[in-house]
């Protein structure tokens, strides 16, 4: 027997779908803005503006998310900090891509003396990395912090957006990095869409 049409204001499946899909929308949007890497902004052909400010959270001492190169090294030269600026500029899209690397050779973190990278996304501190002298001191004085002793290759949120991670670079050479995932995740939509 072929099931009768019923017209759209009759019926009741029709109309909960569609109220339930409306409703959806704006919690889809969002998702996709937020996740510009995901399948459903692809789709949906959202992307971030790449060059942004958002509010930022700290990263590592004073350091916050968001700062300008300009804001991170006057910081560094206050607090008498030795460094160096290198820029590459990679935008090859029709998006800005510039990377900006600020490498401090000597930088004293808990106590704990190590090299320091800050790595910037269009003018943005995204991460920072610290490269202990003494791992195992320094793991010590961080575990304390933390409250919890970090694992090598163990990434961990520290809320609001971000993460650190704990691993090694080579043979022997560990570092702590502190990031903000949402300029993590500006940076691989942009290698996504234009490299």
């Amino acid at each position: 027997m072929a099931e009768e049409n019923i017209p759209f204001m009759e019926n009741a499946k029709l109309q909960w779908l569609l109220i339930g899909a409306v409703f959806s929308l704006p919690f889809i949007i969002f998702y996709a803005i937020e996740n510009p890497t995901s399948t459903i902004a692809m789709v949906l052909f959202i992307e971030p503006s790449y060059t942004k400010i958002k509010k930022g959270y700290p990263i590592l001492d004073d350091f916050e998310s968001y700062s300008s190169v300009e804001e991170v090294t006057s910081d560094l030269a206050l607090h008498n900090y030795q460094f160096t600026v290198s820029a590459k500029n990679l935008g090859q899209g029709p998006k800005p891509y510039e990377l900006k690397t600020v490498d401090v050779r000597y930088f004293v973190h808990l106590d704990q003396p190590g090299a320091l990278k800050l790595i910037f996304f269009n003018d943005r501190l995204s991460h920072a990395t610290f490269f202990p002298h003494s791992v195992e001191d320094y793991k010590e004085e961080l575990d304390a912090e933390l409250r919890k002793p970090l694992s090598l290759n163990e990434t961990r949120p520290l809320g609001h957006y971000i993460l650190l991670k704990f691993g090694i670079e080579g043979v022997d050479r560990y570092y702590f990095r502190w990031e903000d995932r949402r300029l993590i995740t500006e940076e691989m939509a942009w290698q996504m869409r234009y490299s």
